[in-house]
């Protein structure tokens, strides 16, 4: 994954954990979001929210997980620290936080990047790749989620859970992928297609609220766009006719999708069992009946899940690739049910239905093209090799 903005939590309860976002803007390249990285740091370092010997272990660690530890890199000077630090006691020093997910994922605003990248890229002889399009200086955040195993399903004493949440089974996923940090907003899907189909779209943040009314084609649709637009290999073929569609997923390819059914619920869990995405306590994680005041808000507001993954449960429905099928017995590995059979999946439930709805196990099926004020998706996309 390339890092493109990193940040210091100094409110953490373990210091110097760090953040990493990517921003939409900066192009893919590794030598450029090395020294943009290296950049960031430094800039804390000033503010005093870093001291320089975190600095210099997490430059180290970046120079390997970047792969440019033989290259010469013509760094900036750094002044020496006006007086010594007590962490530069090896006994005294605050412990290492591993650069692996789920440390990985506390998303912070955008960074402005001034111009001095290209002049320190040129600097080393290579040429300062070409921006991205900015999307009209819409940004989304990508969090990624690591392999590992799960229980999927109701919980045992789930009172509430339905037929169709059972039987509960471990379940693997055998590679990391990313997925949105929240929903796709109003804002996002219109610069991308200039399309406006939600039906809360009025008042001061209705930019920064899910996108909603759009059907599971059109959510497709989008994911091809956005990776058209990304120079990225699309995930889908699709086949349009009279309004409908048949799509065919590319697994290999690396190109923006919708996550599979095993991956939505995988993520919201975030390693945990709570009922809901991040908690037991629905007030903290979600709008739904209770708090909504029946309508969408804007995304981010309430406390993510153990992985950074905000609005997981309730503001709105979101589209899941899968077609819907009973959970069959046993233990399965990457599980995905093809969508052939005219129904669709949505999971996390939405800001006008019950508590019970927001559940992570609840499962919700739909016909492809319905559209509603409570239904929108949320970004997925493959690690590739």
């Amino acid at each position: 994954m390339i890092f493109d903005k990193i940040d210091a939590d100094r409110s953490s309860a373990t210091p110097g954990l760090i953040a990493l976002t990517t921003e939409i803007s900066m192009p893919h390249s590794s030598l450029r979001s090395f020294l943009s990285a290296i950049e960031d740091l430094w800039s804390l370092v000033e503010k005093g929210a870093l001291t320089r010997p975190e600095f210099e272990r997490i430059k180290a660690r970046l120079l390997a997980e970047f792969d440019v530890a033989s290259t010469h890199v013509a760094m900036p000077s750094f002044p020496e620290d006006p007086e010594d630090d007590p962490t530069d006691d090896p006994t005294n020093r605050p412990p290492e936080v591993p650069l692996t997910p789920p440390n990985l994922v506390r998303l912070r605003s955008p960074a402005r990047r001034g111009p001095s990248n290209d002049a320190v890229v040129a600097a080393v002889g290579g040429a300062a790749p070409a921006p991205r399009p900015r999307l009209g200086g819409v940004r989304f955040d990508m969090v990624e989620v690591p392999p590992g195993s799960f229980l999927m399903g109701a919980n045992d004493d789930d009172e509430v859970a339905l037929r169709n949440e059972r039987p509960q089974r471990r379940v693997t996923i055998t590679r990391p992928f990313l997925l949105g940090a929240t929903p796709v907003t109003q804002a996002f899907y219109h610069v991308l297609t200039g399309e406006r189909p939600s039906y809360f779209k009025s008042g001061p943040d209705s930019e920064q609220r899910p996108v909603e009314q759009v059907q599971w084609l059109e959510a497709v649709g989008f994911c091809n766009q956005l990776s058209e637009l990304e120079g990225l290999e699309p995930a889908y073929h699709i086949q349009r006719s009279r309004g409908s569609g048949e799509v065919e997923w590319n697994t290999r390819a690396g190109g923006y999708r919708l996550p599979t059914e095993a991956e939505w619920e995988y993520a919201a869990r975030a390693g945990g069992r709570n009922r809901y995405a991040g908690s037991d306590q629905i007030d903290a994680v979600a709008w739904f009946q209770g708090n909504s005041g029946n309508q969408t808000h804007a995304v981010g507001c309430k406390h993510p899940n153990g992985w950074g993954l905000f609005d997981m449960s309730g503001n709105v429905w979101e589209w899941i690739w899968d077609g819907y099928r009973d959970y069959p017995g046993g233990n399965v590995v990457d599980p995905v049910v093809a969508p052939d059979n005219g129904l669709h999946l949505s999971r996390g439930g939405c800001f006008g239905m019950v508590a019970r709805w927001a559940r992570v196990s609840y499962r919700y099926w739909l016909d492809p093209n319905w559209k509603a004020s409570d239904l929108g998706f949320r970004l997925a996309r493959t690690l590739t090799d």
